[in-house]
């Protein structure tokens, strides 16, 4: 949700260089669903382990935060906001329910 931030900051672009040496805060809940939306196997199944469990969201993380700390020593600040506003709760609730439709389809 968040808030607007344009009075007072001014937008630049910055390329990863721009931020090496630098600690980073990263808004974790995003970047985990990222993740889990994104990273798959080939035929399409999200990674699990030998137990079922769906594991592409620790995959994702060790891979970027790795990234991030090796090749541009930066120091990642994983940041869990709480509770989402009622609003992001109505959206959430709405993605719950499309993913149990198509899982049932």
């Amino acid at each position: 949700m968040g808030f607007n931030l344009s009075p007072i900051v001014v937008k630049r672009e910055l390329s990863l260089d721009d931020l090496r040496g630098r600690t980073l805060a990263v808004d974790a809940n995003n970047m985990l669903y990222q993740f889990l939306a994104l990273i798959r196997m080939r035929d399409g199944r999200p990674f699990t382990d030998s137990k079922g469990n769906i594991t592409s969201h620790i995959l994702g993380l060790l891979m970027r935060t790795t990234r991030l700390m090796g090749d541009y020593s930066m120091r990642p600040i994983f940041v869990f906001d709480g509770e989402p506003p009622d609003l992001k709760k109505r959206t959430l609730e709405a993605r719950r329910r499309y993913r149990e439709k198509a899982r049932r389809e």
